[in-house]
């Protein structure tokens, strides 16, 4: 569920709050392992301005090593919306996933989500509509530019992400699973 920026960094920890305070916030969710894209984000975040942080969230055996990238480890669960809401874009530096959680979460606050891979495959991100797929570091960093320049662009794609979200509510989904049940003829 969306929260307003402003309101959602005052529910973080308190010794938490002042990263958020950066002009931009880029956050990554998962377990840290080569697997899940860690080396493509550090090369990222060298080729990123400087106004924009880079917050990564999950355990593992690979702490990023940038500079530009602060590990804050694993977080209870019931801050995740608050993190979330308090960034600006959140990133899925992973190749392949199935439906990833994190982006469902992520689209239902209406933040737009890039990831990585096959812009065939990223179900339901729907790239250039609510969220975007990447192939490079440099593709990458021009539409997390181009988002964070232009207030028009973010809103659309936040509606349209918040829009794909609630087709996956628990009510929408069992109003769908009762009309096939419905429309069965026995």
């Amino acid at each position: 569920y969306p929260v307003e920026k402003s309101l959602a960094k005052k529910e973080l920890p308190k010794d938490l709050q002042n990263l958020f305070e950066f002009n931009h916030i880029l956050l990554v969710i998962g377990r840290l392992s080569v697997d899940r894209g860690l080396i493509f984000l550090e090369k990222l975040s060298e080729k990123l301005p400087n106004n924009i942080k880079i917050i990564v969230l999950g355990s593992g055996k690979m702490i990023p090593k940038s500079k530009k990238i602060r590990f804050l480890g694993s977080i209870e669960n019931s801050l995740l919306p608050f993190f979330i809401n308090a960034s600006d874009i959140i990133f899925q530096p992973l190749i392949a996933e199935g439906i990833s959680r994190v982006s469902l979460e992520s689209l239902a606050c209406g933040k737009p989500v890039i990831m990585r891979g096959s812009k065939m495959d990223r179900y339901p991100l729907v790239n250039g509509k609510n969220g975007y797929v990447v192939d490079s570091i440099e593709e990458a960093k021009n539409i997390i530019n181009e988002l964070l320049n232009s207030s028009n662009l973010y809103k659309s794609i936040s509606k349209n992400a918040l829009k794909t979200s609630a087709k996956f509510d628990v009510k929408e989904l069992s109003k769908k699973i009762d009309s096939i049940y419905l429309s069965i003829k026995y």
